[in-house]
């Protein structure tokens, strides 16, 4: 997913974008609406690195936040 999405897209045929939060070196982080629970926004990361190291960034990613003892994380 290296396309820049745009407020109003829907992505998953579940999120609604509503914000672009940020970009970085992996990809764009998006605010978004859940569609089937819509009181609740999510933050949405669309990576933009090739397929074959999505995988490892994947994990080495899950891996780092689930260190975390914070409920807001």
């Amino acid at each position: 997913m290296d396309e820049d999405f745009k407020s109003g897209d829907t992505l998953d045929d579940k999120y609604l974008l509503v914000r672009k939060l940020g970009e970085g070196g992996f990809g764009h982080v998006y605010l978004a609406q859940d569609d089937l629970l819509e009181e609740r926004y999510v933050a949405l990361k669309c990576l933009k690195i090739d397929e074959s190291a999505r995988e490892r960034y994947l994990i080495k990613e899950m891996d780092f936040l689930s260190s975390f003892a914070d409920p807001h994380v």
